[in-house]
């Protein structure tokens, strides 16, 4: 049996392959550069503790970044599934082989966090590194939830998102923002919670804007030579990328990049990628 996760900095997708069968779960996000592994593998839900029998885990995870790194986690992965042949990866390789198998192109991630890469087929050829979400991680739910909460605390949204936002959330004020960002953990995920509202008032004009703004930061850090990229294969993965998609594609437009593909999720990709090459 093989298993597979993708991990978020929101959530993990899971994915049992046993023979034709696919079973399939969820738990915690998890981000290598702000949580520790082997706290979250014992946070896991029963039923994914428990699998036995499991010949073969794929772990793709954001804030994996050396073969070290990846090394810590398959040796704590095959304590957890015993008799397990464990191998992780970073996010964006999960995204590449998901969104192009064994074509090369550029992956773009935009979901709780940012990043980029460019994929030859094979493995990642050249990566763009995010560097997280106090240095980086331009146009991600993060990036957006961050700009949203400033506008807000600076009394900068026009009067009737005011409005609408202080019904959704009264409990963000000054206070209990600024505690939660700077003194309790997973302020990433916290940002990022603001991504529905976001989503449902995007045609607002300045919704609009702010997520215009976000994805032009992403472009601008990701791909800043323009001309390079010019008639090259975007291919995006992620909730925001999904969600506001009609934003993302009028912006790379803008800057002359074609985007082929936007998908939610790497992990049904990832399935179909695993069941031909195991």
């Amino acid at each position: 049996m093989i298993l597979i996760a993708d991990a978020g900095g929101t959530k993990t997708d899971w994915r049992l392959l046993n023979g034709q069968q696919i079973s399939q779960f969820t738990s915690k996000g998890f981000n290598l550069k702000i949580q520790d592994f082997d706290a979250y593998l014992k946070e896991l839900p029963r039923e994914l503790a428990s699998l036995k029998g499991i010949s073969n885990v794929y772990f793709y995870g954001a804030g994996i970044v050396s073969e070290q790194e990846a090394a810590s986690l398959n040796a704590l992965l095959e304590l957890f599934y015993p008799g397990a042949k464990s191998r992780s990866y970073p996010d964006t390789l999960g995204a590449a082989r998901s969104l192009f198998a064994e074509q090369p192109g550029y992956v773009c991630l935009l979901g709780t966090g940012s990043g980029a890469a460019l994929y030859d087929g094979q493995g990642i050829s050249r990566r763009i590194p995010s560097l997280g979400y106090v240095l980086g991680d331009e146009g991600s739910g993060c990036d957006l939830g961050r700009s949203l909460l400033q506008s807000h605390l600076r009394h900068g949204l026009p009067d009737d998102l005011r409005a609408l936002f202080g019904l959704e959330y009264p409990e963000m004020n000054e206070a209990s923002v600024l505690e939660t960002v700077y003194k309790q953990p997973g302020a990433n995920t916290f940002l990022a919670q603001l991504v529905p509202f976001i989503v449902e008032h995007q045609n607002h004009p300045f919704i609009y804007q702010l997520v215009a703004g976000a994805f032009h930061r992403y472009f601008q850090a990701f791909f800043p030579e323009r001309e390079k990229y010019l008639g090259a294969s975007f291919r995006f993965i992620g909730s925001v990328a999904h969600l506001l998609s009609n934003i993302l594609r009028r912006v790379a437009s803008g800057y002359g990049y074609r985007i082929d593909l936007i998908a939610q999720s790497p992990i049904a990709g990832l399935t179909l990628y695993h069941q031909k090459h195991g």
